[in-house]
């Protein structure tokens, strides 16, 4: 019952975000899942650990017109420089 209370307020936090970028004309958005870098390191209790497919599996609940899916895509920062981007990618187009 935790775990799905800290997921739904993952997505409260987060749907804003999409819908912003939907008025933009935008036909997806990228949510990065990993945990931030910065923040209370001793926190108690511990938030849950949350999988992708969790996320995701919640996520298509909120938004069933969307396709959601994780996906890691390699981006080319400078000629020589390439980063790997990670993150659930959700699309309505």
């Amino acid at each position: 019952m935790r775990k799905q209370e800290y997921i739904d307020k993952l997505i409260t936090t987060h749907i804003s975000s999409v819908l912003v970028a939907a008025g933009k004309g935008q036909t997806n958005y990228v949510y990065d899942p990993s945990p931030p870098q910065s923040g209370p390191v001793n926190v108690y209790p511990p938030p849950p650990i949350i999988t992708n497919e969790e996320l995701i599996a919640a996520l298509q609940k909120r938004l069933p017109d969307c396709d959601i899916t994780y996906q890691e895509i390699w981006v080319n920062e400078t000629p020589t420089k390439k980063i790997l981007t990670k993150g659930i990618v959700i699309d309505w187009s």
